[in-house]
């Protein structure tokens, strides 16, 4: 039977037909005042997702609670320390710090104390003082014995008390030297040594009685040297002297202005000789720049003379050339070595004044460019010195010239520095397809030269740096040139020999030539050693590799010497 609508009574269009249930059933919206039937759950559904967050939340709990970095702010809480793993610690270092009876003990201990084996060996400041004074006074007594003892000795400061007259035995196998007063205390006559060679002593009178009040040694005291008239007949009037008659062999007189003593060889009248026994010479070496002093001496011995040597800075050495292979190229050539002013003149001429310093020429930059010449060195600086009287200032002249730069042709290297007394060295030359020739050998003081730089032929082929020059006074050292594998050329040498003619003024060796390279970076030129020489040419290039930088020249150097005579 259909199914009637709600209060309904029976027929008519009110009866709902089981379509209209089914259709009913299958809605899922509005349905019994539930917008949409398809967002309930199941009971057991909702069970089981509440199951699942349930465990989810239980997971995150467990994971924060393994966490350890960034925790409720704390970075790192595997680094806190329990409340009983502290009080752990702290009981543990209580357990360490020294109790009162420890502290006592170790103020009382004296061995291994802060690194003191035996604090029992130290002096307090005020002990030491104590015991500094008594050393001291001990010292002075000490002194005083021996100064006692010396001045009653027979033999003191070369005046020597013997009986008898010396003969040619008493010589310097017996200790006497040149000088050495010799007093017979029988007839108190003196004598001085003028030779004591073995067998063949020469001793001679110097004075009678008397001398010795007067002077030790005959030895007198002048504000000029003596000169010929200081002879036999020489009128000793205000010398003090007791016989009022002149010098004789041996005499010495001491010239208070230039600190030089004479000795008298011949008293011959109006033709004494008398020759300076003590040297004097000033030397004043430059390597930088200064003043230079004039003795205060020299203005009292007319006879001084200076020699000034000045040298400059040698050339810097050019850089190699860079080009395609194929193309025939060259190394750059040595720097030149300075030339040198020598020159001796009357002190009387000179005075107080600067000293100039040439600085050495620097090499010829590497080129880092493809078909490019070389670049040329620097030429060394001049050394001056303002020192004439007159204004005019010394030069070496010029410094030594720079290294041209390499390029595709032949090129010859600078000409020695002129204008001094001297010329320099010159610097080797560079050949396409040749190895670069050797710089030029320096004489007296002027600067050696720098070798030349390795070219590249057409090939293409490398070939090594030229020899740095070497210089013939005291010197026979050779830097090498650089290998054709685009070695670097050796540095100046120094000499080894000592046979330099003045201390500290050695003059080295010019700089090799850096080598060629077909396969990479052509070598350097080598440095010139000091002082004045040149700096060697660098190699050749080809293209995508940098050629080889010029060697750097040396500064000058100066030397004054002034002597009495």
């Amino acid at each position: 039977m259909p199914a009637q609508a709600p209060g309904g009574g029976g027929g008519g269009g009110g009866d709902i037909t089981q379509a209209d249930l089914t259709a009913h059933a299958a809605d899922t919206s509005a349905v019994h005042g539930i917008a949409d039937t398809t967002a309930l759950e199941t009971a057991a559904g909702a069970q089981a997702k509440a199951n699942a967050a349930t465990a989810a939340a239980a997971a995150a709990l467990s994971s924060h609670e393994a966490d350890t970095t960034a925790v409720h702010g704390i970075a790192d809480t595997s680094v806190l320390e329990t409340v009983s793993g502290s009080a752990a610690k702290v009981a543990a270092l209580a357990a360490t710090v020294a109790t009162d009876a420890e502290l006592a003990a170790h103020e009382a201990d004296t061995t291994s104390v802060h690194g003191i084996a035996s604090t029992a060996n130290l002096e307090t400041s005020s002990g030491a003082q104590a015991k500094a004074n008594a050393a001291q006074a001990a010292a002075e007594a000490t002194a005083a014995g021996a100064l006692a003892a010396h001045v009653g000795a027979v033999s003191v400061h070369g005046l020597y008390h013997r009986t008898g007259t010396p003969t040619e035995n008493d010589d310097s196998g017996d200790g006497y030297v040149v000088g050495d007063v010799w007093i017979d205390d029988e007839s108190l006559i003196h004598y001085q040594a003028y030779d004591v060679t073995p067998g063949a002593a020469l001793w001679y009178v110097v004075s009678e009685a008397y001398v010795s009040w007067y002077g030790l040694s005959s030895r007198y005291y002048a504000d000029v040297n003596p000169d010929a008239t200081w002879d036999v007949t020489y009128d000793m009037t205000g010398w003090a002297h007791p016989l009022y008659v002149g010098f004789f062999p041996g005499s010495k007189v001491w010239n208070r202005v230039t600190q030089v003593e004479w000795i008298c060889l011949d008293n011959t009248a109006g033709a004494a000789v008398w020759r300076p026994i003590t040297a004097i010479e000033d030397v004043q070496l430059f390597t930088s720049s200064g003043t230079w002093t004039k003795p205060a001496w020299a203005a009292t011995v007319p006879t001084a003379k200076t020699r000034v040597i000045l040298l400059g800075g040698g050339g810097g050495g050019g850089s190699g050339s860079r080009r395609a292979s194929g193309v025939a190229n060259s190394g750059g050539t040595g720097g030149s070595g300075a030339g040198v002013c020598d020159v001796t003149i009357p002190t009387s001429r000179l005075a107080t004044g600067a000293v100039t310093i040439g600085a050495g020429g620097a090499g010829g930059a590497a080129i880092t460019s493809d078909n490019a010449n070389g670049t040329n060195g620097s030429g060394g600086g001049v050394t001056s010195a303002a020192i004439m009287a007159d204004g005019v200032v010394l030069r070496n002249g010029f410094g030594g010239g720079s290294g041209a730069g390499g390029s595709t042709s032949n090129m010859g290297a600078p000409g020695g520095s002129g204008g001094g007394t001297q010329v320099g060295a010159n610097g080797g030359n560079t050949t396409l397809g040749a190895n670069g020739s050797s710089g030029g050998a320096a004489t007296g003081f002027a600067g050696a030269g720098g070798g030349g730089g390795g070219s590249i032929s057409a090939t293409p082929a490398a070939f090594a740096g030229g020899v740095g020059g070497y210089r013939v006074m005291g010197s026979q050292n050779t830097p090498a040139g650089g290998a054709n594998t685009g070695g670097t050329g050796g540095v100046g040498s120094l000499p080894t020999n000592g046979t330099e003619p003045f201390a500290g003024f050695t003059l080295g060796a010019g700089g090799g030539g850096g080598g060629a390279s077909v396969a990479g970076a052509a070598g350097a030129g080598g440095n010139g050693q000091n002082y004045g020489a040149a700096g060697g040419g660098g190699g050749a290039s080809l293209n995508g590799s940098n050629s080889g930088k010029g060697g750097d020249g040396a500064p000058g150097v100066a030397l004054i010497i002034t002597t009495a005579s």
